[in-house]
């Protein structure tokens, strides 16, 4: 009986500790980004700040958001991956200053991997980074934020006008609602294809880039045969990750053909091909057509430095 009793005793005591806690963590945050971003007038000299997984929330992005602006803003890279942000951290942190809206931010790598984002937050970053004030943003990760058909079909409107983003990152993503509309998937990997030249890293890995239909044979590939045509048409692509989009034998093969025929003479480094492929159960464990098929896909085109 005296465990219970001494826990009862003690436990304003240990949540009055972990307020204490909270509040200590939370207010060395705000010190912290007041100092870098200038507001006590410290030089600043960060360059690179992983917030990833931290809580920092909506308030931590708008809070880091000064960091990114003026000429003497040094902060180029920035991680806030999984901090349960949503549209109004988003709008927060890419809003522009009212006096300056073409105000150059600092920044060239931007991730905010697996957070909240809605169609709204999709056309404020879309929106951004078109703008002259994002030029310098080379890399952009927005993987596992539920980006959609619709929030697809902005990314191409984004990749038509934007000329310095290098990569971009939207594995697992949802790109096609879940296997039932393609045209946001399609205007993207076709403007990749034909009309932007400066991406050179692309992961559409866990996008359900195939029309799941009742038999073996009867799934539509059209992102299969558009990223074909993608690997024909744009030699400056260097790495495109497909993990986890389950295309057919005769996709596969075109894909490694186009690889393999691509003339790589204008491009900096070698070329390595890997293909993994699992057995998986190529419909559900009750259905009469049940077969082991060569599904799952890892297809990654990657440079290696001599």
């Amino acid at each position: 009986m005296g465990a219970p009793v001494l826990t009862y005793f003690f436990r304003p005591f240990f949540s009055f500790f972990f307020f204490v806690h909270s509040f200590v963590v939370g207010l060395l945050f705000l010190i912290f980004v007041q100092v870098y971003s200038g507001t006590h007038r410290c030089p600043s000299t960060l360059a690179e700040l992983n917030l990833a997984s931290t809580g920092a929330s909506n308030k931590g992005l708008a809070a880091v958001r000064d960091m990114t602006l003026g000429a003497t803003a040094t902060l180029t890279s920035l991680d806030v991956s999984h901090n349960h942000i949503d549209q109004a951290g988003i709008h927060a942190f890419f809003e522009p200053p009212q006096n300056d809206m073409e105000s150059p931010r600092s920044l060239r790598v931007l991730i905010l991997r697996q957070n909240h984002f809605t169609l709204q937050s999709m056309q404020t970053i879309v929106s951004a980074v078109k703008s002259k004030a994002w030029m310098r943003l080379v890399a952009l990760d927005i993987s596992l934020c539920g980006v959609g058909d619709i929030g697809a079909g902005m990314l191409a409107g984004m990749l038509r006008a934007n000329l310095t983003l290098t990569k971009l990152n939207l594995s697992g993503c949802d790109l096609t609602d879940n296997g039932v509309r393609f045209g946001g998937a399609l205007s993207l990997i076709n403007v990749i294809g034909v009309e932007n030249r400066t991406i050179k890293h692309l992961d559409l890995s866990s996008n359900t880039l195939v029309r799941r239909k009742l038999g073996r044979f009867d799934d539509e590939e059209e992102c299969g045969w558009a990223l074909v045509k993608l690997i024909q048409q744009n030699r400056q692509i260097q790495t495109l990750n497909l993990k986890g989009n389950p295309f057919d034998l005769k996709v596969r093969f075109a894909l490694k053909a186009a690889v393999a025929q691509q003339p790589y003479a204008e491009l900096d480094f070698d070329r390595k091909i890997a293909f993994w492929m699992c057995k998986q159960n190529r419909l559900g464990a009750r259905s009469p057509a049940r077969v082991l098929w060569y599904g799952m896909l890892m297809f990654i085109t990657e440079t290696k430095k001599p």
